[in-house]
C-alpha cells in the first residue's frame, strides 16, 4: 500500500523494481496509488515476485494547489505467509505516442495487447490523467468471439478505482487480444 499524508497534492505514485543502477520501467510495475484508489490486496496463494538484487523505486507525480505544500509518502508491504502458486503479472495496454489535434473536442486513442500465455484475470484499471472522458476494454478471443470487459462512460480523475473480478472467474486463453 502506498499512502500520501497529503493526498490532495498527489496525481499518482507508482512503485516498481529495478536492477541496481537501472531506470524506471513501467514493465516492472508492482503497485500504485491514485485519487480514490485503494491498496492492492491479493488472494491467498497469489504473490508478486520481486527479483533478487532489485531496488524498489517510486515514480511520483504531484499536482499544484496554488500554495506551498509538503507530502510524505509511506509504503507498506504484506509478505506471504504461505505457498505462492500463482505469480501476479501486470499487462499495460497503452499508447503514449498520440497527439490531439488543436481544437479537437473528442480525439480517439486506441491500444491493444496480445496475451502470450493462458492467463487468469484479476481486474482492470484505467488512468487517463485529466484529459480522458471515457474508455472501453474489449477482449477478442482466438476463436473470433469478442467480449466487453469494462466500460467507463464518465471517467473522473478524482475518483479512480480498480475493477476486480471474482477470483478465477475471468480466463484469457493464449492469443487473446485486449483492446
Amino acid at each position: 500500500e502506498i499512502k500520501p499524508d497529503t493526498p490532495r497534492v498527489l496525481h499518482h505514485c507508482n512503485m516498481a523494481h529495478i536492477g541496481v543502477g537501472g531506470k524506471f520501467s513501467i514493465q516492472n510495475f508492482i503497485t500504485g496509488t491514485v485519487p480514490g484508489g485503494e491498496a492492492m490486496t491479493l488472494a491467498d496463494g497469489v504473490g508478486y515476485k520481486v527479483p533478487a538484487g532489485s531496488v524498489l523505486v517510486l515514480q511520483i507525480h504531484y499536482v499544484t494547489t496554488g500554495k506551498k505544500e509538503r507530502c510524505r509518502i509511506s509504503v507498506g508491504f504484506k509478505f506471504s505467509q504461505g505457498r505462492i502458486d500463482k505469480h501476479l503479472r501486470f499487462h499495460y495496454i497503452v499508447d503514449n505516442r498520440f497527439a490531439i489535434p488543436p481544437g479537437e473536442p473528442m480525439h480517439r486513442v486506441s491500444a491493444s495487447r496480445v496475451f502470450a500465455a493462458d492467463s487468469v484475470g484479476v481486474g482492470m484499471f484505467s488512468h487517463m490523467h485529466v484529459r480522458g472522458r471515457d474508455m472501453t476494454f474489449t477482449a477478442h478471443y482466438p476463436g473470433g468471439k469478442s467480449e466487453e470487459l469494462l466500460m467507463i462512460p464518465n471517467y473522473s480523475f478524482d475518483w479512480q478505482q480498480a475493477y476486480r473480478w471474482k477470483a478465477g472467474a475471468k480466463k484469457f486463453p493464449k492469443g487473446t487480444r485486449v483492446e
